[in-house]
């Protein structure tokens, strides 16, 4: 009885293992589809990352006021095949559950910007359902 309680154990802990590395490969490729997606102009990867009710945050500089965006909105500013001239790195990914937020910065030469992607798994698929933002001026 004691090796198939600590057999049954082991097993649902090596699963659950697992699926926290897979889910952490799911998210992993959603931020680099919105990476990539937006700093090469590749508009299908940029929409596929978004939840169709995602919004973007940010604070106006000037006013101070909240600036919301739909994911929509922010899609369409991009052109197809247009490349950005920036460096983006993937800061840190935390995971709970089927939530997970990810910190992308985002560097060009005279501004950078601090993404904080809010992840949810719907479906069984990983994608962005929010993000907020800072641009940090050099």
């Amino acid at each position: 009885m004691k090796l198939l309680l600590t057999l049954l154990v082991v097993a649902f802990a090596t699963n659950s293992f697992s699926q926290i590395a897979n889910d952490k490969e799911l998210i992993t490729a959603v931020v680099t589809d919105y990476i990539e997606g937006r700093n090469n102009g590749e508009i299908d990867r940029l929409t596929n990352a978004f939840l169709p009710t995602a919004t973007l945050k940010g604070v106006d500089k000037d006013n101070k006021s909240i600036i919301t965006t739909s994911a929509a909105e922010y899609v369409a500013r991009h052109t197809p095949g247009r490349k950005q001239t920036c460096k983006a790195d993937i800061a840190f990914i935390d995971q709970s559950g089927n939530i997970a937020v990810a910190k992308v910065i985002i560097t060009y030469s005279t501004h950078a910007y601090h993404d904080y992607l809010i992840l949810m798994r719907v479906d069984g698929k990983w994608s962005i359902s929010d993000k907020i933002y800072y641009k940090q001026e050099f």
